[in-house]
Protein backbone atom coordinates (compact mmCIF):
# COMPACT_ATOMS: atom_id res chain seq x y z
CA UNK A 1 0.00 0.00 0.00
CA UNK A 2 1.23 3.31 -0.83
CA UNK A 3 2.54 6.24 1.64
CA UNK A 4 -0.65 8.78 2.10
CA UNK A 5 0.44 12.48 1.25
CA UNK A 6 -1.02 15.44 2.63
CA UNK A 7 -2.36 17.70 -0.13
CA UNK A 8 -1.29 20.49 2.37
CA UNK A 9 2.49 21.81 1.57
CA UNK A 10 4.73 20.82 4.49
CA UNK A 11 4.83 23.94 6.45
CA UNK A 12 1.18 24.51 6.79
CA UNK A 13 0.51 20.66 8.63
CA UNK A 14 -0.85 21.64 12.41
CA UNK A 15 2.39 19.54 13.68
CA UNK A 16 4.51 21.68 11.49
CA UNK A 17 2.81 24.95 12.81
CA UNK A 18 2.74 24.14 15.99
CA UNK A 19 6.65 23.07 15.98
CA UNK A 20 7.63 26.71 14.65
CA UNK A 21 5.49 28.34 17.51
CA UNK A 22 7.02 26.61 20.08
CA UNK A 23 10.31 27.43 18.69
CA UNK A 24 9.38 30.92 18.32
CA UNK A 25 8.02 31.09 21.84
CA UNK A 26 11.83 29.83 23.06
CA UNK A 27 13.65 32.18 20.83
CA UNK A 28 11.73 35.21 22.40
CA UNK A 29 12.58 34.38 25.41
CA UNK A 30 16.42 33.59 24.82
CA UNK A 31 16.72 36.77 22.96
CA UNK A 32 14.89 38.40 26.43
CA UNK A 33 17.92 36.64 28.37
CA UNK A 34 20.51 37.83 25.54
CA UNK A 35 19.16 41.34 26.08
CA UNK A 36 19.40 40.98 29.76
CA UNK A 37 23.01 39.51 30.07
CA UNK A 38 23.91 42.35 27.86
CA UNK A 39 22.71 45.12 29.77
CA UNK A 40 24.51 43.15 33.15
CA UNK A 41 27.96 43.35 30.85
CA UNK A 42 27.03 46.96 30.46
CA UNK A 43 26.59 47.68 34.19
CA UNK A 44 29.48 45.72 35.23
CA UNK A 45 31.97 47.47 32.98
CA UNK A 46 30.63 50.89 34.24
CA UNK A 47 30.91 49.93 37.73
CA UNK A 48 34.74 49.07 37.00
CA UNK A 49 34.95 52.31 34.85
CA UNK A 50 33.90 54.42 37.58
CA UNK A 51 31.70 56.68 34.80
CA UNK A 52 31.25 60.07 36.11
CA UNK A 53 27.43 61.34 35.89
CA UNK A 54 26.53 63.60 33.08
CA UNK A 55 27.20 67.71 33.87
CA UNK A 56 24.18 69.01 35.23
CA UNK A 57 24.21 72.72 33.11
CA UNK A 58 20.97 74.78 33.35
CA UNK A 59 19.32 74.68 29.90
CA UNK A 60 15.58 76.06 29.87
CA UNK A 61 14.80 73.16 26.94
CA UNK A 62 15.80 70.85 28.73
CA UNK A 63 14.47 68.68 31.75
CA UNK A 64 16.63 68.27 34.66
CA UNK A 65 19.34 65.56 34.81
CA UNK A 66 18.69 63.47 37.56
CA UNK A 67 20.74 63.17 40.26
CA UNK A 68 22.51 59.91 41.95
CA UNK A 69 22.27 58.01 38.91
CA UNK A 70 25.13 55.57 39.72
CA UNK A 71 23.54 54.68 43.19
CA UNK A 72 20.21 53.78 41.30
CA UNK A 73 21.61 51.88 38.99
CA UNK A 74 23.51 49.69 41.68
CA UNK A 75 26.82 51.12 40.34
CA UNK A 76 28.48 51.39 44.11
CA UNK A 77 31.84 53.24 44.46
CA UNK A 78 34.75 52.01 42.40
CA UNK A 79 36.57 48.91 44.30
CA UNK A 80 39.08 47.04 43.11
CA UNK A 81 38.02 44.62 39.92
CA UNK A 82 38.39 41.24 40.95
CA UNK A 83 35.12 39.72 41.45
CA UNK A 84 34.03 41.84 38.32
CA UNK A 85 36.52 40.53 36.11
CA UNK A 86 35.35 37.06 36.99
CA UNK A 87 31.85 37.92 36.73
CA UNK A 88 32.71 39.76 33.32
CA UNK A 89 34.06 36.48 31.89
CA UNK A 90 31.08 34.45 32.99
CA UNK A 91 29.16 36.59 31.89
CA UNK A 92 30.35 36.68 28.16
CA UNK A 93 30.66 33.05 28.35
CA UNK A 94 26.55 33.04 29.04
CA UNK A 95 26.40 35.64 25.98
CA UNK A 96 27.97 33.48 23.54
CA UNK A 97 26.26 30.04 24.41
CA UNK A 98 23.10 32.21 24.38
CA UNK A 99 24.06 33.85 21.08
CA UNK A 100 24.95 30.17 19.86
CA UNK A 101 21.11 28.65 20.73
CA UNK A 102 19.39 31.70 19.53
CA UNK A 103 21.27 31.26 16.08
CA UNK A 104 20.66 27.29 15.84
CA UNK A 105 16.46 28.14 17.37
CA UNK A 106 16.67 30.88 14.12
CA UNK A 107 17.55 27.92 11.59
CA UNK A 108 15.09 25.71 13.00
CA UNK A 109 12.36 28.42 12.84
CA UNK A 110 13.13 28.94 9.32
CA UNK A 111 13.23 25.61 7.70
CA UNK A 112 11.12 23.51 11.01
CA UNK A 113 11.59 20.43 8.64
CA UNK A 114 15.13 20.20 7.98
CA UNK A 115 16.03 21.12 11.43
CA UNK A 116 13.91 18.21 12.43
CA UNK A 117 15.82 15.87 10.57
CA UNK A 118 19.23 16.85 11.02
CA UNK A 119 19.27 16.61 14.27
CA UNK A 120 18.26 14.27 16.84
CA UNK A 121 16.06 15.89 19.93
CA UNK A 122 18.71 17.36 22.52
CA UNK A 123 18.77 17.01 26.03
CA UNK A 124 17.52 20.08 27.88
CA UNK A 125 20.16 22.03 30.02
CA UNK A 126 18.59 24.29 32.63
CA UNK A 127 21.66 27.25 33.16
CA UNK A 128 20.87 27.47 36.68
CA UNK A 129 22.03 23.70 37.22
CA UNK A 130 25.37 24.39 35.58
CA UNK A 131 26.30 26.65 37.91
CA UNK A 132 28.98 25.60 40.13
CA UNK A 133 28.28 24.12 43.82
CA UNK A 134 28.03 27.04 46.54
CA UNK A 135 28.38 29.73 43.98
CA UNK A 136 25.38 32.31 44.43
CA UNK A 137 23.29 33.29 40.94
CA UNK A 138 25.02 35.32 38.37
CA UNK A 139 25.59 39.30 39.38
CA UNK A 140 24.74 38.54 42.97
CA UNK A 141 27.18 39.68 45.57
Amino acid sequence: MGRRTSMMPAGNRPEVRQARLTLLAELRQVDHWRRLVAARIDLTVAAVAAVDEPVVRSLSTAPTVPFGLRELLGLVPATPAGGEVELLLRLRSVQRDLDAYAAALRTAVACPDEAAEQAPPAAVVVLADRRRPGARPDGVA
